[in-house]
């Protein structure tokens, strides 16, 4: 095939997607940006406002101390769970990837909850500070500590992923060369595995921060401080549990007295049925929707070589780099003059398109550990290029797209931040309601909600599990 015909054909694959995130992503964060110098005339006033009122000033320097100290904190906390993750196999390596893939998944909202719980008046950590006999605890919530904790608990999956995914193809081969020539242990560690997991570190700081806004000396410490670390990632997820069977009218634990009435309250209520079923809609939409665009665009990247195969990749990983409160933003601004916000096809768009990546980056793996040779044996016995996908292809690549429409459906249906800002009245999702009941209600019913949530996450994780050791028959 020529170079202009491999062009021609890789863009008629990646056309679709490129247009709709350059007219559903880039245009709208463009909005956004001229009208920060053009409203209400062109002007840098918006800009010079930012470092010359003390409020805001000091909310900026704020949040960039927060954000350093939180990518530490993740960087610490990542690096020997990502290490054991990668290094060991067996049920040790799987159930740390299960543990991080269900945090990961699990929503914003239901994480903020679990820590709200905890670092309450009535929660576990001020009843052990009486019991202890400390005298008054101090006040937790609503502090640089609780927000230091609650960030770096949301944003630590992101860090070990990252590492993970650099760690992984690290080849043992080097540590066992270095060994062999006499190197120790942690000599070893320090000259070939560290710098060769150093992209991984950048990534993974970077993607924290930019969401902000030596382990060998002893054998099992690794595995020691990755227990410890899975331990903060799940623990929290695990007390709304026992939550959603209180009787107790506010966040207390441990509960005073167990019941069911909350789920009956759940399951009765329109309140929240209604939500719950828009949520289910608008994820089931949003999941079509990144589908059709991302499917196609996978196959044209990996299979073809073509100019702009880098600014292509970029683009398509814009939705997952710029913070989801600037892309609110400008969606709030660009759907309204629409007229889409408070509807189901803006909030299907929006959210379709934050998907993209995600969907993108497991389409794009299954795809590239693709054997090509089971194609050209099947051409070569006669079977048509519609054939051939239809009977060799598809299945072998269908458990990956699967797990890509599963992630883009959990992707659609946790998000808050963007669904805050559009869905309005006649929309309003899950986590929207959750956020509402959280800062208006303290209703109990959160935890039921957030108990579900969670088990539909697990499911969702195990899934993809038991489908990646299910030994697939390409033939």
């Amino acid at each position: 095939m020529s170079v202009t015909r491999r062009n021609t054909a890789a863009w008629l694959l990646l056309g679709p997607s490129t247009a709709v995130l350059v007219l559903l992503f880039v245009v709208p964060i463009g909005y956004v940006l001229v009208l920060s110098v053009t409203d209400p005339r062109l002007a840098l006033a918006h800009y010079q406002r930012i470092f010359t009122v003390p409020l805001y000033t000091r909310v900026l320097v704020n949040t960039f101390l927060t954000s350093l100290v939180v990518t530490a904190l993740c960087l610490v906390l990542g690096y020997p769970v990502a290490y054991v993750m990668a290094r060991r196999g067996g049920w040790v390596g799987t159930v740390l990837l299960t543990i991080v893939a269900m945090t990961f998944w699990t929503g914003f909202l239901v994480r903020t909850y679990a820590w709200l719980v905890i670092l309450g008046s009535k929660g576990p950590v001020v009843s052990a500070y009486q019991a202890l006999g400390l005298g008054p605890a101090p006040q937790l919530l609503f502090t640089t500590f609780s927000s230091t904790l609650g960030m770096t608990h949301i944003l630590l999956p992101y860090m070990i992923l990252a590492l993970y995914a650099v760690m992984k193809k690290i080849d043992a081969n080097h540590l066992k060369a270095a060994a062999s020539l006499g190197a120790r242990p942690a000599a070893a560690f320090r000259e070939v595995f560290l710098p060769l997991s150093l992209p991984g570190v950048v990534n993974g700081s970077l993607l924290v921060f930019v969401s902000c806004l030596g382990f060998f000396f002893l054998a099992m410490l690794p595995l020691i401080l990755a227990s410890i670390a899975a331990l903060f990632l799940v623990a929290p997820i695990l007390i709304v549990v026992p939550m959603s069977f209180s009787t107790a009218i506010s966040f207390q634990f441990p509960p005073p007295a167990y019941w069911i009435g909350y789920y009956q309250k759940f399951f009765t209520s329109e309140e929240w049925l209604e939500p719950a079923l828009n949520s289910v809609i608008i994820a089931g939409g949003a999941m079509a929707f990144t589908m059709l665009l991302v499917v196609p665009a996978a196959f044209g990247y990996v299979r073809y070589r073509f100019r702009g195969k880098a600014l292509v990749n970029l683009l398509i990983m814009s939705p997952l780099i710029v913070p989801h409160v600037v892309s609110a933003l400008a969606y709030y601004g660009f759907l309204g003059r629409a007229k889409l916000t408070g509807t189901y096809l803006g909030v299907i768009v929006a959210h379709g398109v934050l998907a993209v990546p995600v969907a993108f980056l497991v389409i794009t793996a299954t795809l590239k550990g693709f054997d090509r040779n089971l194609e050209r044996a099947a051409m070569s016995s006669g079977a048509g290029p519609f054939r051939t996908f239809w009977y060799v292809t598809l299945p072998v690549l269908r458990p990956g797209m699967l797990v890509g429409a599963l992630f883009a459906f959990l992707s659609s249906f946790n998000e808050a931040v963007v669904a805050l800002f559009i869905a309005g009245r006649g929309a309003t999702t899950l986590p929207k309601k959750m956020y509402e009941s959280i800062r208006l209600e303290s209703d109990p019913v959160i935890a039921v909600v957030s108990t579900l949530l969670v088990g539909a996450v697990v499911l969702g994780v195990l899934v993809p599990v038991v489908m990646r050791r299910r030994p697939i028959d390409a033939a």
